[in-house]
């Protein structure tokens, strides 16, 4: 009730607007720590050390409300912004609520449409499958991938019947799902990604079971022609209560003519893609699992362990396949409910010819990371 009271105080005083029959609510999430990445695959490169932002949880900041409009129909909005705690700047690019951003209409019947920028389905999944809790240098995600957020969507979500939902979207131009560019054509030249993608999943207690599955297509600037690609995941997940454990397999599809975008978020330049074109053009097809557990220590204490393995499958003749693969290991202490302190570890090794080298989440190219943070929701 506070945090309601608090944010219906803000906006009248930033816009004089009243807000006397919308809930609104301000939320997010601190998280800074101690990391330190070493054994880079670059030639040379040196270990780092530094202070981080968003080692278990990406920092945010956001506010979400609903007007009740009556006969069971409700107008939804929800934006979020990214924040590095490090140096007090956004965390993504692209603009203040990247996080998320959008409006909407839902009906307790029906279910729910949102309009905007979002977290893919792929996302939603894997991480909320994912009984390590995907987070930490320990993470799969370096070899696990999936592309973030959709801009330009629109998203439909069902009502939950026992625990069966299904979701569907289209965006006109998702930039970030984009799984394909065009291979003669550097991706900052790239435009007009359309995507059409749905998932399902069953959650039941301490059962979950789902999977999704994204189509993209994405033009070329200087062409008319399209590239064609589409990606899948599979997922599952049960808790024991003496253990948690979650397995995940996908696997990323591309035409002849198109190259899969390996890279992190906010890292697709044309300057990046020219300096180091092997890293997004041949693949023709990529395959990736990953399996983890979670044991609860008492009521305050949880040791996480997880293992991913990903291959690439190439066009280009005289290719091999190369693999890559990581393991990690993470530890959580609850100081509350809202806060807690966390350290992490992760290994991550591929072939001495990968082409597509990997990095751990958030060290670039380092192969091995250390992490202590401390975590604070509100």
């Amino acid at each position: 009730m506070q945090k309601k009271v608090i944010a219906l105080a803000v906006a009248g005083l930033v816009s004089g607007v009243a807000f006397a029959q919308t809930n609104v609510t301000i939320y997010g999430i601190a998280d800074a720590g101690y990391v330190y990445g070493s054994d880079s695959y670059t030639a040379g490169a040196k270990s780092t050390s530094k202070v981080y932002s968003g080692g278990q949880s990406g920092s945010r900041l956001g506010f979400k409300g609903t007007e009740d409009l009556g006969n069971g129909l409700a107008a939804n909005f929800r934006y979020e912004a990214g924040i590095n705690i490090d140096g007090g700047t956004a965390a993504q690019n692209g603009g203040i609520f990247s996080r998320w951003s959008t409006v909407g209409l839902s009906g307790k019947n029906w279910g729910e449409i949102q309009i905007g920028r979002r977290d893919t389905f792929m996302d939603e999944m894997i991480g909320g499958f994912d009984a390590t809790g995907r987070n930490t240098v320990s993470q799969a995600a370096p070899i696990m991938r999936d592309q973030g957020r959709y801009s330009n969507m629109i998203a439909y979500l069902s009502p939950s019947w026992n625990g069966l939902q299904f979701k569907a979207g289209v965006s006109t131009n998702g930039w970030d799902a984009a799984g394909v560019e065009n291979e003669n054509t550097p991706l900052g030249n790239v435009s007009n990604v359309r995507i059409l993608t749905g998932s399902v999943a069953y959650i039941n207690g301490p059962l979950k079971v789902g999977a999704t599955y994204e189509r993209s297509k994405a033009q070329s600037t200087n062409t008319t022609s399209f590239d064609a690609g589409n990606q899948w995941v599979i997922a599952g997940a049960y808790d024991f209560k003496v253990v948690a454990i979650s397995a995940e397999y996908g696997v990323i599809n591309n035409s002849n003519d198109a190259g899969i975008d390996m890279r992190a978020a906010g890292a697709a330049t044309a300057a990046y893609n020219t300096s180091n074109p092997a890293l997004t053009k041949d693949i023709e097809k990529r395959k990736q699992w990953t399996v983890g557990a979670m044991v609860p220590i008492g009521s305050r204490d949880r040791v996480g362990i997880q293992y991913a393995r990903g291959t690439n499958e190439f066009f280009a003749a005289g290719k091999s396949d190369e693999k890559a693969h990581m393991w990690g290991l993470n530890y959580f202490h609850d100081l509350s409910k809202r806060t807690n302190i966390y350290a992490g570890y992760g290994n991550l090794s591929q072939d001495s010819d990968n082409t597509v080298k990997y990095g751990l989440d958030g060290q670039g190219s380092y192969q091995k990371g250390y992490q202590v943070g401390l975590r604070h929701t509100f």
